[in-house]
């Protein structure tokens, strides 16, 4: 079977250097896998029950709710370890962006990750931001 979901797990595999597909609560394989689940539920639009059926497939027997409290924790991993973020980008620039570019989707998605682990400070920073671009948008 050669379709996304293995050449996504087959590269995470690949640059984390974590088998993610082992029976283990290991640190390093748990955030591994939590960057694959946010990978395929947020790009590949596969459901909690897919992922399931393909970590199966894979020899890895989880159930969906352990599924959903992975991609649920993945801004959590990914504020404490910062090669989950390098991972993450490297898969979906890889597979996701046409000709180096990245789309619209892909961009809004990143600023959604970086925002979730932002501190309250740097919210309201944004916020402002935000509230500025949008008024210029609306004026032109």
């Amino acid at each position: 079977m050669n379709n996304i979901e293995n050449k996504i797990a087959d590269k995470l595999i690949e640059i984390s250097k974590v088998n993610l597909f082992e029976n283990s609560r290991r640190r390093e394989v748990v955030e591994v896998r939590s960057v694959l689940v946010k990978i395929l539920r947020d790009h590949v639009k596969m459901t909690y029950l897919k992922m399931k059926d393909f970590f199966y497939i894979n020899d890895k027997p989880i159930d969906h709710s352990a599924i959903i409290y992975s991609y649920s924790m993945f801004n959590v991993y990914n504020k404490y370890n910062p090669e989950i973020d390098n991972w993450y980008n490297i898969i979906v620039d890889a597979l996701f962006n046409v000709d180096g570019e990245k789309n619209i989707y892909t961009k809004k998605t990143n600023l959604k990750n970086k925002i979730d682990i932002l501190g309250e400070e740097h919210i309201d920073s944004m916020i402002e931001y935000a509230d500025k671009v949008t008024k210029q948008e609306i004026e032109t």
